[in-house]
Protein backbone atom coordinates (compact mmCIF):
# COMPACT_ATOMS: atom_id res chain seq x y z
CA UNK A 1 0.00 0.00 0.00
CA UNK A 2 1.97 3.06 -1.19
CA UNK A 3 -0.15 5.58 0.66
CA UNK A 4 0.23 3.62 3.81
CA UNK A 5 4.39 3.47 2.73
CA UNK A 6 4.21 7.35 2.55
CA UNK A 7 2.77 7.92 6.19
CA UNK A 8 4.76 5.45 7.86
CA UNK A 9 8.34 7.07 6.63
CA UNK A 10 7.40 10.45 6.76
CA UNK A 11 6.34 9.72 10.65
CA UNK A 12 9.63 7.82 10.98
CA UNK A 13 11.51 10.74 9.28
CA UNK A 14 9.44 13.44 11.50
CA UNK A 15 10.66 11.35 14.71
CA UNK A 16 14.07 11.21 13.77
CA UNK A 17 14.14 15.15 13.09
CA UNK A 18 12.39 15.53 16.31
CA UNK A 19 14.94 13.43 18.02
CA UNK A 20 18.11 15.79 17.27
CA UNK A 21 16.36 18.66 18.33
CA UNK A 22 18.53 19.91 21.81
CA UNK A 23 16.96 21.54 24.44
CA UNK A 24 20.30 22.29 25.91
CA UNK A 25 20.50 19.31 28.22
CA UNK A 26 17.96 20.37 30.75
CA UNK A 27 14.77 19.05 33.11
CA UNK A 28 11.80 19.18 30.99
CA UNK A 29 8.53 18.70 33.17
CA UNK A 30 6.56 17.26 30.65
CA UNK A 31 8.64 14.37 32.03
CA UNK A 32 8.07 14.80 35.79
CA UNK A 33 6.70 11.96 37.96
CA UNK A 34 8.41 9.09 36.13
CA UNK A 35 11.27 7.22 37.02
CA UNK A 36 14.20 9.07 37.69
CA UNK A 37 16.70 6.92 35.81
CA UNK A 38 14.55 7.99 32.64
CA UNK A 39 14.81 11.88 33.70
CA UNK A 40 18.46 11.49 34.25
CA UNK A 41 19.44 9.70 30.96
CA UNK A 42 16.81 11.78 29.07
CA UNK A 43 18.98 15.32 30.15
CA UNK A 44 22.24 13.49 29.36
CA UNK A 45 21.17 12.74 26.01
CA UNK A 46 21.56 9.01 26.14
CA UNK A 47 20.81 6.97 23.01
CA UNK A 48 17.33 5.23 23.48
CA UNK A 49 17.76 1.74 22.63
CA UNK A 50 13.39 1.31 22.28
CA UNK A 51 11.90 4.47 20.55
CA UNK A 52 8.54 4.65 19.96
CA UNK A 53 7.40 2.20 17.38
CA UNK A 54 5.36 3.36 14.55
CA UNK A 55 1.79 2.53 15.76
CA UNK A 56 2.88 4.74 18.93
CA UNK A 57 4.48 7.17 16.86
CA UNK A 58 0.83 7.83 15.12
CA UNK A 59 -0.93 7.84 18.35
CA UNK A 60 1.07 10.78 19.38
CA UNK A 61 0.54 12.36 15.77
CA UNK A 62 -3.20 12.11 16.43
CA UNK A 63 -2.93 13.97 19.97
CA UNK A 64 -0.46 17.09 18.28
CA UNK A 65 -3.72 17.40 15.56
CA UNK A 66 -6.27 17.65 18.72
CA UNK A 67 -3.76 19.69 20.82
CA UNK A 68 -3.66 22.24 18.33
CA UNK A 69 -7.14 21.96 17.36
CA UNK A 70 -8.10 23.18 21.06
CA UNK A 71 -4.79 25.67 21.12
CA UNK A 72 -6.45 27.24 17.47
CA UNK A 73 -9.87 27.48 19.52
CA UNK A 74 -8.68 29.18 22.49
CA UNK A 75 -8.22 33.29 23.09
CA UNK A 76 -5.03 33.36 25.53
CA UNK A 77 -1.54 32.81 24.95
CA UNK A 78 0.10 29.50 23.91
CA UNK A 79 3.32 27.58 23.30
CA UNK A 80 4.73 29.76 26.42
CA UNK A 81 8.38 29.17 26.80
CA UNK A 82 8.74 28.94 30.62
CA UNK A 83 12.31 28.60 31.79
CA UNK A 84 14.65 28.00 34.75
CA UNK A 85 18.67 27.94 34.81
CA UNK A 86 18.26 24.12 34.66
CA UNK A 87 14.67 23.46 32.83
CA UNK A 88 12.41 24.54 30.08
CA UNK A 89 9.33 23.41 29.52
CA UNK A 90 6.16 25.21 27.40
CA UNK A 91 2.54 25.60 28.50
CA UNK A 92 -0.08 24.82 26.29
CA UNK A 93 -2.53 27.43 27.22
CA UNK A 94 -2.17 30.53 29.93
CA UNK A 95 -4.64 32.94 30.59
CA UNK A 96 -4.64 35.32 33.40
CA UNK A 97 -5.89 32.73 35.93
CA UNK A 98 -4.44 29.81 34.92
CA UNK A 99 -2.06 27.74 33.42
CA UNK A 100 -3.32 24.57 31.26
CA UNK A 101 -2.18 21.18 29.49
CA UNK A 102 -4.22 19.48 26.69
CA UNK A 103 -4.08 15.90 26.85
CA UNK A 104 -5.63 12.87 24.36
CA UNK A 105 -6.36 10.01 25.66
CA UNK A 106 -8.33 6.78 24.84
CA UNK A 107 -11.74 5.80 24.79
CA UNK A 108 -10.82 3.90 28.05
CA UNK A 109 -8.92 5.87 29.98
CA UNK A 110 -11.13 8.98 29.55
CA UNK A 111 -14.08 6.72 31.05
CA UNK A 112 -11.48 5.80 33.72
CA UNK A 113 -10.77 9.16 34.50
CA UNK A 114 -14.42 10.20 34.07
CA UNK A 115 -15.77 7.79 37.16
CA UNK A 116 -17.04 9.91 39.28
CA UNK A 117 -14.92 8.10 42.71
CA UNK A 118 -11.85 8.61 40.72
CA UNK A 119 -8.98 10.61 42.40
CA UNK A 120 -7.38 12.56 39.76
CA UNK A 121 -4.06 13.96 41.21
CA UNK A 122 -3.26 10.48 42.03
CA UNK A 123 -4.14 9.09 38.37
CA UNK A 124 -2.70 11.93 36.55
CA UNK A 125 0.48 13.03 39.08
CA UNK A 126 2.60 13.57 36.82
CA UNK A 127 0.47 15.66 34.33
CA UNK A 128 -0.08 18.07 37.57
CA UNK A 129 3.38 17.93 38.11
CA UNK A 130 4.34 19.17 34.55
CA UNK A 131 1.72 21.57 34.78
CA UNK A 132 1.81 22.77 38.18
CA UNK A 133 5.61 23.45 37.55
CA UNK A 134 4.13 25.75 34.52
CA UNK A 135 1.79 27.66 37.02
CA UNK A 136 4.35 27.90 39.75
CA UNK A 137 7.05 29.66 37.28
CA UNK A 138 4.74 31.58 35.75
CA UNK A 139 2.92 32.66 39.23
CA UNK A 140 -0.71 31.58 38.37
CA UNK A 141 -2.63 30.97 40.75
CA UNK A 142 -5.00 27.60 39.80
CA UNK A 143 -3.81 24.48 37.45
CA UNK A 144 -5.82 22.97 34.85
CA UNK A 145 -5.74 19.40 32.97
CA UNK A 146 -8.15 19.51 29.58
CA UNK A 147 -8.89 15.93 28.18
CA UNK A 148 -10.23 15.09 24.92
CA UNK A 149 -11.30 11.58 23.93
CA UNK A 150 -9.30 10.34 20.37
CA UNK A 151 -12.95 8.36 19.62
CA UNK A 152 -15.06 10.97 20.04
CA UNK A 153 -13.33 14.58 20.51
CA UNK A 154 -17.15 15.95 21.54
CA UNK A 155 -16.07 13.96 25.10
CA UNK A 156 -13.54 16.23 26.85
CA UNK A 157 -13.55 16.62 30.90
CA UNK A 158 -11.48 19.73 32.34
CA UNK A 159 -10.03 19.10 36.04
CA UNK A 160 -8.65 22.00 37.97
CA UNK A 161 -6.37 21.91 41.01
CA UNK A 162 -5.01 25.32 42.99
CA UNK A 163 -1.81 26.06 42.39
CA UNK A 164 -0.56 26.34 45.71
CA UNK A 165 -1.78 22.15 46.42
CA UNK A 166 0.91 21.47 43.81
CA UNK A 167 4.17 23.26 45.37
CA UNK A 168 5.35 21.03 47.85
CA UNK A 169 5.26 18.21 45.51
CA UNK A 170 6.96 20.13 42.78
CA UNK A 171 9.85 21.38 45.05
CA UNK A 172 10.18 18.03 46.11
CA UNK A 173 10.53 16.49 42.59
CA UNK A 174 12.93 19.25 41.55
CA UNK A 175 15.41 18.67 44.68
CA UNK A 176 15.39 14.66 44.10
CA UNK A 177 16.77 15.27 40.63
CA UNK A 178 19.46 18.50 41.41
CA UNK A 179 20.82 16.42 43.98
CA UNK A 180 21.30 13.20 41.57
CA UNK A 181 22.64 15.73 38.79
CA UNK A 182 25.25 17.73 41.07
CA UNK A 183 26.44 14.29 42.45
CA UNK A 184 26.79 12.82 39.02
CA UNK A 185 25.07 9.59 40.46
CA UNK A 186 22.77 7.49 38.67
CA UNK A 187 19.57 7.21 40.10
CA UNK A 188 17.86 4.16 40.86
CA UNK A 189 15.51 1.91 38.49
CA UNK A 190 12.18 2.82 40.16
CA UNK A 191 9.08 2.82 38.37
CA UNK A 192 6.48 5.21 39.15
CA UNK A 193 3.74 5.71 36.96
CA UNK A 194 1.54 3.94 34.55
CA UNK A 195 0.65 1.05 37.73
CA UNK A 196 4.17 0.37 37.86
CA UNK A 197 4.68 -0.74 34.38
CA UNK A 198 6.07 1.89 33.21
CA UNK A 199 9.84 -0.08 32.33
CA UNK A 200 7.29 -1.27 29.63
CA UNK A 201 7.01 1.56 27.83
CA UNK A 202 10.60 3.65 29.03
CA UNK A 203 12.75 4.24 26.04
CA UNK A 204 15.71 3.26 27.47
CA UNK A 205 13.84 -0.47 28.81
CA UNK A 206 16.88 -2.91 27.38
CA UNK A 207 19.81 -0.57 28.15
CA UNK A 208 18.34 -0.14 32.02
CA UNK A 209 17.69 -4.12 32.18
CA UNK A 210 21.06 -4.55 30.86
CA UNK A 211 22.69 -2.62 33.63
CA UNK A 212 20.32 -4.23 36.42
CA UNK A 213 21.21 -7.75 35.18
CA UNK A 214 17.71 -8.95 35.41
CA UNK A 215 14.87 -7.89 33.56
CA UNK A 216 12.31 -9.31 36.58
CA UNK A 217 14.17 -7.31 38.76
Amino acid sequence: MQIQKTINDKTIAEQESRNVEDRGGLWTPSRFGRCFRFQYWTRSKEEPTNPPDISALKRFKLGNLIHNWVQSQMDCEKEVEVKLEDLIGYADLVDEEYVADIKSVSDWAYKYISRPDCDIKAEKYPNWLQVGCYAVILKRPKTKLFFVNTKDIHKTCEFELETLSLVDDINKELSTLRDYWSAQKLPPAQPRCYGGKECNYCAYMDKCFALEGDKDA
